[in-house]
């Protein structure tokens, strides 16, 4: 049983566009039994408050992923979640062994931030899991 505790993502993000974790962790967090993430959004800005989403995305050679249309409920690990301009938020997600949906190789952790522009945030993503035998 392998444990591992990364630093996935530390972006500065000022866009709506979807950003995906360094690509060298991606076998890592995708050969798990358990996982639990930490996401921090510090130096928040925009009014009305931006919102984060943050999903585990497939891959199965690291190279093209997989939509997550059929698994979802299951990939999504924070959804709107609502940051205040101003303040520093915190937020955690995990997935365990009764996930229904096995992973095939490797994943990535992909965020959006959405708002009306201006908006920006600093997100970092912290993982800690627990491996396959």
């Amino acid at each position: 049983m392998k444990i591992f505790h990364e630093m996935l993502v530390d972006d500065f993000v000022a866009d709506g566009n979807p950003h995906w974790s360094r690509i060298h962790w991606s076998a890592v967090i995708g050969n798990f039994e358990s996982m639990r993430f930490f996401v921090i959004a510090d130096h928040v800005s925009g009014s009305p408050n931006p919102t984060l989403n943050v999903t585990l995305q497939e891959t199965p050679n690291v190279t093209e992923p997989v939509p997550n249309t059929l698994s979802l409920p299951a990939n999504s690990l924070i959804t709107n979640a609502s940051l205040a301009s101003g303040q520093t938020a915190i937020l955690q997600a995990a997935i365990g062994p009764s996930d229904p949906n096995p992973r095939s190789y490797a994943n990535w952790v992909v965020y959006v931030l959405s708002g009306t522009a201006p908006f920006s945030a600093r997100i970092r993503v912290w993982v800690t899991g627990r491996g396959r035998a």
